[in-house]
């Protein structure tokens, strides 16, 4: 009678196995992306969710029903145990499928030091179980089943999901050897199961999430410094793009210039006005792609060198800045105020001098009033850099438009007609940023609008000599 029942019951509970198998197969790849090597947080918390809560559930559901219909339980039996068996079907997944998963999803050879730090890590967590199981549901300290916790997430850290989920199915083990072998710890475990259950089911959920989450975070890390890695090569590149373009236009540039002079001086009075006109073009044009070619070779070398870092008393840098531009203050009728005295730090004096130079000069180029007043000075409370030392050189003159503030860096980029405010190449702020940042700092610009004045922050970290 009892084989008669338990044939069918049998089948109702492997339609039930069966049935939450396919339930999790089709559910899992409704969560975009997952990934069976549970590499990810969203991963895990897939696998949880999916295979631990509703696979086991739907297989729960027919299990009970099956278990019921074929009268192998009265129903009160079954009211008390199903929890168990539940809760028991969760942890049955969620040791064994992370398990099979990360390790039969692709050939895995790991080093010898690799080995021996899973062997070693297994060995300690077999004599925590033993330590852990023995006393503990003998009546000793309960606190001490949290000595596993240590070991899994070591696990997690050094070896990812492979070294969880072989840890865990590690502990499963160990605890069910041990039960085993010891009728007293079995009988004690027996009357708690539910607690042994709750524990070994937290125990793998915090340890397949805690896998995921750290070995998210080292996958990132190791993105952020790949892509630091090719983005350092590709501006080498470009730089040294740069240098070899710069270098080898100047050469036939020169030599057109030079012909056009040559021109001009052997041919004087063959040529026709219109004729002399058009080579006094080509030797202008000549000569402002020179320029370009020297600013574009110069700011190519700025990332090609060394930094000369020492103490540096800006005080003087900036004394010095205002002597070489004493004249061309006083044609403008521009004073300069430092607004009080500027520290000493550690930095590239002669690349700093030019960043003061680059914005004084701007200062004074820009304006267009009868008298004007460059002021310097430095903060330490600015919104953008809070905490941070940042300097400033603030002018009076024609203000820059707010969607120009950040165009105004950009390498041969001018605001207005080439020979507007006394011309130039446009390449004087790109200079200071690409110094700055060689710095480890930073520059920007603020502006309230046109004739409201402009002033120039920016930042230069301590550097170590």
């Amino acid at each position: 009678m009892a084989m008669g029942r338990a044939i069918p019951v049998s089948g109702g509970i492997a339609f039930g196995h069966t049935l939450a198998a396919f339930t999790s197969v089709w559910a899992l790849p409704r969560f975009a992306g997952f990934d069976n090597d549970v590499k990810r947080l969203k991963d895990a918390t897939s696998l949880i969710l999916v295979l631990a809560l509703l696979g086991a559930t739907v297989n729960m559901v027919v299990i009970v029903v099956s278990v019921y219909l074929g009268g192998l339980y009265p129903a009160a039996v079954i009211r008390e145990f199903w929890p168990q068996w539940w809760v028991g079907n969760i942890n049955g997944v969620l040791v064994m499928t992370p398990l099979l998963l990360v390790w039969l999803n692709r050939r895995f050879s790991g080093s010898a030091s690799f080995w021996v730090e899973i062997l070693a890590l297994a060995a300690g967590l077999v004599l925590i179980c033993a330590a852990i199981f023995g006393p503990w549901w003998l009546g000793g300290e309960a606190k001490a089943k949290f000595l596993i916790f240590p070991l899994i997430i070591l696990a997690a850290y050094r070896f990812g999901q492979r070294g969880t989920t072989l840890l865990l199915f590690t502990t499963v083990l160990a605890t069910m050897w041990w039960l085993s072998h010891n009728p007293a710890a079995f009988e004690a475990a027996h009357e708690n199961l539910p607690v042994l259950q709750i524990f070994i089911m937290t125990l793998a959920a915090t340890g397949l999430i805690m896998g995921a989450a750290i070995t998210e975070r080292k996958e990132a890390e190791n993105n952020l410094l790949r892509v630091t890695r090719e983005l350092k090569r590709s501006n080498q590149e470009l730089d040294d793009f740069a240098y070899i373009v710069s270098h080898d236009l100047k050469e036939p540039l020169r030599g057109l210039q030079n012909f056009s002079q040559f021109l001009l001086e052997d041919y004087e009075d063959k040529l026709d006005t219109e004729g002399k006109n058009k080579l006094h073009t080509i030797s202008d044009l000549t000569k402002r792609l020179e320029a370009l070619l020297d600013t574009l070779l110069y700011y190519s070398r700025l990332g090609r060198t060394e930094l000369a870092v020492r103490a540096t008393d800006l005080n003087d840098v900036v004394r010095n800045v205002i002597d070489m531009l004493s004249i061309t203050l006083k044609e403008k009728n521009t004073t300069v105020d430092i607004l009080r005295k500027l520290p000493v730090i550690s930095c590239d004096s002669a690349h700093i001098g030019e960043v003061f130079q680059n914005l004084i000069g701007n200062a004074l180029k820009y304006n267009d009033k009868p008298e004007n007043k460059i002021e310097i000075g430095f903060m330490t409370d600015h919104l953008r850099a809070p905490g941070e030392v940042v300097f400033f050189v603030r002018d009076h003159g024609i203000g820059i438009q707010e969607e120009n503030l950040e165009t105004i860096f950009k390498i041969f980029k001018r605001l207005h007609a080439r020979d507007a405010y006394g011309g130039g190449t446009g390449s004087g702020l790109a200079i200071v940023r690409k110094i700055l940042l060689q710095h480890g700092g930073n520059v920007w610009a603020e502006s309230k609008g046109k004739n409201q004045g402009t002033t120039l922050f920016f930042t230069i970290p301590e550097k170590k000599e």
